[in-house]
């Protein structure tokens, strides 16, 4: 990432004034990119694991909003609905969160035609 934004730098002193917006947007698009590498980085770093209560509604909801913009590039749109209030589990937040990283890129492999992909939340059921 580093070499491709010095290159940008170097070919984009040499341009005429009407060519530098097009940099522009290469830059903007290069640091969006570069900001999605490190969150994705940042998951798959091995890590000891923390076990503990975890929200799975607000690891769910998270890790929809990562994966929003991907979704929307095969014309995808992530739905999820609470409806029940928070759901909760004993385990790690963050191999839940590529867990569920992991199902969603499945399904956008897998789901043929464009719209809606809703995640359905169970509803708790008491004792």
């Amino acid at each position: 990432m580093t070499s491709l934004k010095g290159f940008i730098q170097l070919l984009q002193a040499d341009l005429k004034d009407s060519q530098k917006m097009y940099f522009e947007v290469i830059n903007s698009e290069l640091n969006r990119l570069e900001t999605t590498m490190t969150e994705f980085l940042m998951l798959a770093k091995p890590k000891n694991s923390v076990m503990k209560r975890t929200n799975l509604t607000k690891v769910l909801d998270e890790t929809v909003h990562i994966m929003q913009p991907q979704a929307l590039l095969h014309g995808i749109e992530l739905k999820f609905s609470i409806f029940d209030g928070d759901s909760w589990a004993f385990g790690d937040e963050n191999r839940l969160k590529q867990v569920f990283i992991n199902l969603i890129k499945t399904q956008l492999k897998r789901h043929r035609i464009r719209g809606k992909f809703k995640f359905p939340s169970c509803k708790r059921i008491s004792r």
